[in-house]
C-alpha cells in the first residue's frame, strides 16, 4: 500500500468544534428502573446500586429529562475531513454524514475527545438491547450519562456536524 500513497504538503488545516446539549430519554417510573438495574446485574454482572439510587432520586426530584452537553469536533487537512463526538456512534450514523456531504474523504467517529456511551440511531430504538436498554445502566455512573440518548439525536448531531462545514 505504501507505494500507492501519495504524500503532500499540508494546505489546508483547520479544527473547528461546536457543542449540542442532548435532551437523554426519560426517566421511568420507579418499577422499570428497579427492572432496568436487575437485568444489567443479571446479564453483566455488575452492581447497579448506584445507577439505581441516583435516578431514584433524580425522578422523586421529579427531573424527567435530563440533559448533557456533547462536543462535536472536525479537523479537516487538505481535502479530507474527520468529524467525531465522545460517543459510539451506529455505522449507519456515518454512512449518513458522509452521504450528506457527498465527500469520500469524509470521516464521521467515535471515541473524540472521551466516551459517553453509545449513540443507537432512531431504528435501533425498536429493536432494543444493551446499547439502548443497559449501557447506561453498567457505565453511567461513570460516563454521567445516566439515561439513552433521545432517539432523534443522531440525526441531531449529524445536522450540527454538517453545520460546521
Amino acid at each position: 500500500m505504501l507505494p500507492k500513497v501519495k504524500f503532500e504538503p499540508i494546505k489546508i488545516l483547520k479544527v473547528v468544534s461546536t457543542t449540542l446539549l442532548m435532551r437523554l430519554k426519560e426517566i421511568p417510573e420507579p418499577l422499570e428502573i428497579h427492572k432496568m438495574a436487575k437485568l444489567a446485574e443479571k446479564e453483566w454482572g455488575v452492581n447497579t446500586d448506584r445507577w439505581h439510587s441516583v435516578i431514584l432520586d433524580k425522578r422523586k426530584r421529579n427531573e424527567t429529562y435530563l440533559t448533557i452537553n456533547i462536543e462535536i469536533q472536525s479537523t479537516q487537512i487538505n481535502e479530507g475531513s474527520f468529524t467525531g463526538i465522545p460517543m459510539e456512534p451506529f455505522s449507519e450514523t456515518a454512512i449518513e454524514f458522509k452521504e450528506k456531504l457527498s465527500d469520500e474523504l469524509a470521516f464521521f467517529g467515535g471515541y473524540t475527545n472521551g466516551y459517553l456511551g453509545y449513540l443507537p440511531t432512531k431504528e435501533a430504538f425498536l429493536e432494543g438491547g444493551y446499547e439502548v436498554e443497559l449501557n447506561h445502566v453498567v457505565y453511567g455512573p461513570i460516563t454521567n450519562l445516566w439515561m439513552p440518548p433521545d432517539e432523534n439525536t443522531a440525526t441531531l448531531i449529524i445536522e450540527r456536524a454538517l453545520d460546521l462545514f
